[in-house]
């Protein structure tokens, strides 16, 4: 794993060996993340999987960094993911280890470590996704991908169990009996067609055109949207899809009154803010709003809202 100082997202580079991160052209506060292990199919291994956990968690705290794109090297290989490197060379072992209580699975970690990430993450599938190369995308803000990609849970035909959170999220996008379908068949499928396209915000005919919709993504949200509004808004979706009990109660609220105070919390510390102020003011001149506030830095201390 690599070392917890390290707070620059671009000082990770060095240390890298599956995978590059980079400012991306134009906009040096969206950070572009590559795999570029094209020799697997950017298959993942558990170097790649600490990899990706350690550059979502380092971004977590780079006040740099506004937006993250997942992608890969799409001029090097087909593949955007090709799950799990079971290659005849590959460590099995450590991707599937003994039964045990502490085993957490390689793309699951991915996954949380996404979902987690103060800072929102648009993925840019410009080529195949298969097993845990989808996967470790569907804890993505946002989706975009090549319309020829192919896409396929193909776990059950494998004869292993679905990972990477699947079971929790993929029924949460596009509905528990289509995510039955693609998870118990097994099916691969073209990017557009009807059965996993809802997954993606949109579909693009070239890799170059599927990343480049991924950087106009994330440059509307990080110069149109303010970023604590947007860590909030991330945050609150995440909340209201669970019933937790709140700090100081023995008994867990309904999940309406619950998300009622979440949201009623986030607009009063939100509504009070400067970038509220700058929000209103930019709209009633007619002119781009400029975000003065921070993630992680200014963002308010709401028990539900963990950084």
């Amino acid at each position: 794993t690599m070392p917890p100082q390290v707070t620059s997202l671009y000082s990770l580079n060095d240390q890298l060996t599956c995978m590059k991160v980079e400012p991306t052209d134009g906009a040096a506060n969206i950070a572009t993340v590559c795999l570029n292990n094209a020799a697997r199919r950017n298959a993942f291994n558990v170097a790649f999987c600490n990899e990706l956990v350690t550059i979502f968690t380092v971004a977590n705290t780079d006040d740099a960094v506004h937006a993250l794109i997942l992608t890969s090297d799409y001029t090097a290989t087909a593949f955007f993911c090709a799950g799990a490197d079971f290659s005849g060379d590959a460590d099995t072992a450590q991707l599937i280890p003994q039964v045990s209580d502490d085993f957490r699975e390689p793309a699951g970690r991915i996954s949380i470590a996404i979902a987690n990430c103060t800072k929102p993450t648009i993925t840019a599938l410009t080529g195949h996704a298969v097993g845990g190369g989808i996967t470790i995308t569907l804890a993505s803000t946002f989706r975009v991908a090549l319309s020829s990609a192919k896409i396929g849970f193909v776990f059950n035909r494998r004869g292993l169990a679905p990972e990477g959170l699947c079971t929790l999220l993929l029924p949460r996008l596009i509905g528990e009996a289509r995510a039955t379908e693609l998870l118990l068949l097994g099916r691969v499928y073209r990017a557009d067609d009807g059965a996993v396209a809802p997954l993606f915000t949109s579909l693009h005919d070239t890799p170059a055109d599927t990343y480049r919709a991924a950087v106009d993504l994330a440059l509307e949200l990080t110069t149109k949207a303010a970023p604590v509004s947007t860590f909030l808004t991330r945050r609150l979706l995440q909340h209201g899809r669970a019933v937790t009990v709140a700090p100081g109660e023995t008994q867990p609220r309904s999940l309406v009154d619950q998300v009622h105070a979440a949201e009623s919390a986030s607009v009063a510390a939100t509504g009070s803010s400067s970038d509220f102020g700058e929000g209103i003011a930019a709209f009633l001149g007619r002119r781009p709003a400029v975000w003065g506030m921070r993630v992680p830095a200014d963002v308010p201390n709401l028990w539900w809202a963990k950084l």
